[in-house]
């Protein structure tokens, strides 16, 4: 799993106001031991020390940073929970009583167990605020795959042909099939149709579930990527190359409305880059395109061959099809 470091800086500092209050506890009791054995508040400060540093890895976006600093902390802590728990025994004390504070027992409110692995006490917030991020970037809340029942596609159904209902539902299934499987294998997939017809609808769909499968996600549309790849071009905006190289790690990529963004000189370096670097990162890439891919005037005309190319041969293309969703239904 790669971590999305815009959901961790924010993940972060609710993950510690939501410690404060059982640390002072902690704290107390600390205080107590420290009084008689120094030695204990040396191992607790070398213990955060240790916690903040396999944080600042997490979010710095190297791959390799990260899972370095994630095994010397394992290492470090599980020495110096040891050490700890025998001053404690010597003094009559059970081993745990210096977690007794602490929410979580498994990684000792560090955030990361034995291993390396992302503790479940910090991966709640961190999945929380993936979620966020995506319902503040679609500007939607609470999308699911559930809410596809018969009623709503009620404008594809009449009492003598609901063909174009069979169809639409086919359509959102093999959508969430293919949102079933990222967890256990790299896919592309391209979504095209008419304006209204639920393309963007089904790929934050898509993005829910792949968060909620512990994959890191970006939503993001072809102009607003195109942009922030101005700004970082021409102006060197910090925040928006942090954005692009989001866009480029994340476990899976939602780029919505390719082909609605103006014309540019630098929109083909920038999407083969994109590509590029998706593949590269071995991520999957979800694009939704109101434009048809064939023709004089379709997508794959609009951008360079070697853009094309990879939309071609690195893409399943499912075409979305029926009624107009837009006005009528509330999830709009």
């Amino acid at each position: 799993m790669k971590i999305d470091r815009a959901a961790m800086l924010r993940a972060v500092p609710r993950y510690e106001r939501d410690r404060q209050e059982q640390r002072m506890e902690r704290a107390e009791r600390m205080r107590r031991l420290s009084a008689q054995e120094p030695r204990f508040a040396e191992i607790d400060r070398e213990m955060r020390m240790t916690g903040a540093a396999a944080v600042r890895a997490a979010v710095s976006g190297d791959p390799a940073r990260v899972e370095e600093a994630i095994r010397q902390v394992a290492q470090k802590n599980l020495s110096l929970q040891e050490e700890r728990a025998a001053l404690l025994g010597k003094l009559g004390y059970p081993g745990d009583y210096l977690n007794g504070g602490a929410i979580c027992e498994a990684c000792d409110d560090t955030g990361y167990k034995e291993g390396g692995a992302l503790c479940s006490c910090l991966r709640r917030f961190y999945r929380e605020e993936q979620l966020a991020l995506l319902e503040e970037a679609v500007g939607r809340q609470d999308l699911r795959f559930s809410a596809f029942t018969r009623e709503f596609f009620v404008d594809d159904i009449n009492q003598t042909n609901d063909a174009p209902y069979r169809l639409r539902r086919e359509q959102y299934e093999r959508c969430e099939r293919y949102a079933e499987e990222l967890s256990v294998r790299r896919g592309n997939l391209l979504l095209e149709g008419p304006a209204g017809c639920g393309k963007s609808l089904l790929a934050v769909c898509i993005a829910r579930r792949a968060i909620e499968r512990e994959l890191s996600v970006a939503y993001v549309s072809a102009l607003d990527y195109v942009t922030q790849c101005d700004n970082e071009r021409f102006r060197r905006d910090e925040e928006s190359a942090a954005m692009i190289a989001r866009c480029a790690q994340v476990d899976l990529l939602v780029l919505d409305d390719l082909g609605a963004e103006p014309a540019g000189s630098h929109n083909n370096a920038y999407f083969l880059t994109l590509l590029q670097q998706r593949e590269n990162a071995g991520g999957s890439t979800v694009i939704c395109s109101a434009v048809d891919t064939e023709g004089r005037n379709g997508l794959y005309a609009k951008y360079s061959a070697s853009v094309a190319s990879r939309l071609r041969g690195a893409f399943e293309r499912i075409r979305i099809s029926g009624a107009d969703l837009r006005g009528r239904n509330r999830m709009f």
